[in-house]
């Protein structure tokens, strides 16, 4: 086999070398070329440019956003709306998690962020200002503009808000949840954050240690509520709730004595408290039905695998929920609020049965009271009485029999359904 020598002069190396470099460049110069004729982004009619600026990752929307004024135009009214925005306060670690259906989350950092591609702060809002508050909200406005969403979800760290406040915070930021976390939190602080309580609101707080003595007559006019220090909450506070869906208590001074104060003031009141309270009584607490019930009227029931005590409100014919169904699970006091017609409507049925039978019994008692002495009952006089006792224990006999065609019993003094 023969060699060809394909030796070079140092001239002739040189312009090959050259003509390597004319070509490369040439044939980059040709790509980009290419791609800016195939692919004139800003010159796309809108309806094709919303389908590519939908087809993006929520960061890359973010970043052709920021490009230009046109292209943050451009991706505002593709109306790509967001499920939630998760706002993290921790000074220079804060950052905002915009939650977008069917996409992977995105990370814009206000401040000190991950060097992975994620957006930034300054980058979004167009600003450089050392104020986070105000930067966060320049920046949650402008992200809304491009994906819109009225929920907003507020996260405060307390051991690591050294540099901001909670005031200056909330002042700038309009939310519908608001978590709070840490050792301590001011009472300047809570009565700020119960005057912003309303029935769009949900609020749940779970720092270690509560102002001495606190109190806020809007401290339970938000519609969720979870308190996990709540050795301050007296049971007449619950007393104020009005409309909300849920209450949670997490530590608290709690008895059965006061859980029958709350089942006797929600069965008089005239207006929805709550759909759902749960209260933690502790490990040690013990279920005392007889003293949890004192003066109600309810039924037991285990339809679910565990026992329920279901009572009606007086007023269940101007209330939503006027049905309420307690459970006690693993020291648990749970009550929770139905309808008329739903799931428990047998129970409805009884339980009018039983008030019926509770408020005739009362009246035999009083009546008995008046009947005359065994020597004296042929006296006409007495006649009216005596009657009407009859007439009574027969309406009440027929209260058992209806309770009894409806699988009713009553066992150790409870009926049992």
């Amino acid at each position: 086999m023969k060699f060809i020598n394909l030796e070079f002069s140092d001239e002739t190396t040189f312009s090959l070398f050259k003509l390597y470099l004319f070509v490369k460049r040439k044939k980059n110069e040709n790509s980009i070329e290419n791609r800016k004729t195939r692919f004139p982004l800003a010159k796309l009619p809108f309806v094709p440019m919303k389908d590519v600026i939908r087809s993006m990752t929520v960061q890359e929307r973010i970043k052709l956003a920021v490009s230009s004024y046109q292209m943050e135009c451009f991706v505002e009214l593709a109306r790509i709306k967001a499920t939630s925005y998760f706002i993290s306060l921790k000074d220079q670690k804060s950052y905002i998690q915009l939650e977008v259906a069917g996409e992977m989350d995105c990370f814009v950092y206000l401040n000190e962020g991950r060097d992975d591609g994620s957006n930034h702060g300054k980058e979004v809002s167009k600003c450089s200002g050392n104020n986070l508050s105000q930067n966060i909200a320049r920046v949650l406005v402008r992200i809304r503009n491009l994906f819109p969403s009225p929920n907003v979800i507020l996260e405060f760290h307390t051991n690591k808000m050294m540099e901001t406040s909670i005031k200056e915070l909330l002042s700038s930021l309009d939310w519908k949840v608001l978590l709070i976390e840490g050792d301590q939190i001011e009472a300047t602080d809570l009565d700020i954050i119960m005057n912003m309580a309303n029935l769009k609101r949900k609020i749940m707080i779970t720092v270690n240690n509560f102002p001495e003595n606190f109190t806020h007559e809007k401290a339970f006019q938000f519609l969720d509520m979870e308190y996990h220090e709540a050795h301050w909450v007296r049971i007449e506070n619950l007393f104020s709730l009005r409309n909300s869906h849920s209450v949670t208590l997490m530590l608290n001074h709690f008895n059965c004595s006061h859980l029958n104060q709350l089942i006797c003031f929600w069965m008089e009141s005239t207006h929805s408290m709550f759909r759902q309270l749960t209260i933690h009584m502790g490990n040690t607490a013990s279920f005392l039905p007889d003293l949890i019930f004192k003066d109600v009227t309810y039924l037991t029931t285990s339809r679910r695998g565990f026992q329920e005590f279901v009572i009606l409100s007086k007023s269940a014919t101007c209330l939503e929920f006027p049905i309420a169904v307690i459970s006690w699970i693993d020291s648990s006091f749970k009550m929770i609020t139905t309808g008329l017609d739903g799931e428990y409507s047998k129970e409805h049925s009884i339980l009018k049965l039983l008030s019926r039978k509770n408020e005739l019994e009362k009246e035999i008692a009083k009546t008995g009271s008046r009947v005359p002495v065994e020597d004296r009952k042929d006296d006409l006089s007495n006649q009216p009485m005596i009657s009407r006792k009859a007439d009574l224990l027969k309406k009440i006999q027929d209260l058992n029999n209806q309770l009894k065609d409806l699988q009713v019993e009553f066992v150790d003094g409870n009926f049992v359904l």
